[in-house]
């Protein structure tokens, strides 16, 4: 994204040795950010950023014991942290009935679409999925 002009970037992750990791390879960047933060619980204020996307960290906590539960809190976090009307973008494996739910819940006043995404490189060598879904949730 930095490269195709966009240049004030937020990267969030729960790990403290990814954050290195990209500081090392990006940190030198102006108006590149990298911050060790849980997205359940951000200390960013409220109505900060115009848009928010997830790269499969939906689909990882999923995975964990209490995912559901933990799902809506980071979507709480995110909802709150979005200026009026901005948008988020969620690149998921999973199909529609898998995700929609979250994302309609009745906390969250967002307009959704989903599309199908053919993807251009697998990340995981492990599965056969050759297909993303991106959801858009505009406030």
């Amino acid at each position: 994204m930095y490269a195709d002009g966009f240049q004030d970037i937020v990267n969030i992750d729960f790990s403290r040795n990814a954050i290195s990791e990209m500081n090392k390879k990006g940190g030198d960047k102006p108006g590149l950010l990298f911050m060790e933060m849980d997205l359940q619980d951000m200390t960013i204020p409220s109505g900060t950023f115009d848009i928010a996307v997830d790269k499969a960290t939906v689909d990882s906590i999923l995975c964990a014991d209490g995912g559901a539960r933990q799902i809506h809190a980071l979507l709480k976090q995110i909802y709150r942290v979005l200026k009026p009307k901005g948008t988020f973008m969620m690149l998921s494996y999973a199909k529609s009935q898998l995700r929609l739910n979250f994302l309609k819940h009745k906390d969250f006043l967002w307009d959704i679409s989903v599309e199908t995404c053919r993807m251009f490189f697998v990340f995981d060598t492990h599965t056969d999925s050759k297909t993303k879904f991106r959801y858009t949730a505009n406030g």
